[in-house]
């Protein structure tokens, strides 16, 4: 199997670096990383959209198998790749919260309305069907990019699109609660899940 880790970045922060680079239980050899801060454009979300589009044409000319996304303030588990690429699913997320005002799950149930925290607590360290997991750490199929490019939009980041498209044409996607993601602020703080706090959102 032949896949491209991706990261756009905006910023990099050395410990995605390090989890990126240091991935367990992977043949590293069938394995390119690629990071790009091709960022032309004063929109901060126009440049992800123009990184993703690069990003999908280099996997679809290269025939790359799978493509893992992992953006440029996620810090993966050492063995998130691995455990990703065991689910039976064109798309794979880990778990990880959004770090933009109050922290809630990147997982979804419908739209963008994240899953109620009772049932992340309720499956902990399991694989769930999910309606979406956002783009922060993402194993695509290439198939799925055969069918859709990133298109840009002022109002909305890439990722809410991506996960509309996929509900609409019922793209089966699932999340393993077992990969926990650090999402790091621009302050220097890193978040996490924590099953004993409450991210109730719904």
């Amino acid at each position: 199997m032949k896949i491209l880790i991706f990261t756009p970045c905006l910023r990099l922060e050395p410990e995605t670096i390090d989890s990126i680079l240091h991935q367990i239980n992977i043949e590293m050899h069938s394995v390119d990383v690629m990071f790009t801060h091709d960022n032309p454009f004063e929109q901060g979300s126009r440049n992800v959209s123009y990184n993703y589009n690069k990003m999908r044409r280099i996997v679809l000319e290269e025939e790359y198998d799978k493509v893992w996304i992992c953006e440029s303030d996620i810090i993966p588990q050492k063995n998130a790749l691995s455990k990703l690429l065991l689910i039976d699913t064109p798309i794979a997320t880990g778990f990880y919260l959004l770090r933009h005002g109050t922290p809630s799950p990147n997982l979804m149930v419908r739209d963008t309305i994240s899953i109620h925290w009772k049932k992340l607590q309720d499956n902990w360290n399991k694989v769930i069907e999910v309606a979406g997991g956002c783009m922060g750490c993402l194993l695509i199929d290439k198939s799925i990019l055969e069918q859709y490019t990133f298109e840009y939009d002022d109002k909305i980041p890439p990722d809410s699109p991506f996960m509309f498209w996929c509900q609409t044409n019922m793209i089966k996607q699932k999340a393993d609660l077992s990969v926990i993601c650090g999402h790091k602020r621009p302050d220097g703080k890193i978040i996490y899940p924590d099953y004993n706090k409450d991210y109730s959102i719904v």
